[in-house]
């Protein structure tokens, strides 16, 4: 069982995801082990709540996703733009605002800091499918479990590193 979950963070990230529905106040739900988070802060030099601004932010606006392939989510939008109200001539943009919009309506959406307590749950337990350390970055996973069927990925380097990037797996 989760040691905490983080709700307070929730006024945070609805801010960053600006403008978006009345609804954006309940969702998505945050889930940080707070003791590994507190271990994660003690060697890196970003704390939760900025680790988890950024990625967000690269959720919905990154195109170069894992650097494996075309698989950023942003990327995913734009090659099926009709599965999300978009038109054939869809632009980044609009696609982050699809993006952003499904975050906050999505009731069971979720942002999961993945680490050892998190990847021990059921629910939570893929890691990301590129090795990306969890030990290194702060990684999170986005659940979108009644607007897309995909697992994702945002992934935080330390600062001076590769920017902060979001992909999917399906």
């Amino acid at each position: 069982m989760m040691r905490a979950a983080l709700v307070g963070l929730l006024p945070m990230l609805v801010a960053s995801l600006a403008p978006l529905a009345a609804s954006a106040a309940e969702h998505p739900r945050i889930v940080i082990d707070t003791v590994d988070a507190a271990n994660k802060e003690r060697s890196s030099r970003l704390d939760r709540n900025e680790a988890l601004r950024l990625a967000t932010e690269a959720f919905a606006t990154d195109q170069t996703g894992s650097g494996s392939g075309d698989d950023s989510v942003v990327g995913l939008v734009l090659s099926q733009p009709e599965n999300f109200g978009l038109t054939d001539s869809a632009t980044a943009r609009q696609a982050s605002d699809a993006l952003r919009k499904l975050l906050a309506d999505d009731p069971d959406a979720e942002i999961v800091l993945l680490s050892p307590a998190t990847l021990a749950q059921d629910a939570y337990r893929f890691p990301p499918e590129y090795g990306d350390s969890t030990d290194d970055n702060w990684v999170f996973r986005v659940i979108l479990p009644n607007t897309l069927d995909v697992l994702i990925w945002t992934v935080v380097p330390e600062p001076g590193g590769r920017a902060p990037y979001a992909y999917t797996f399906e």
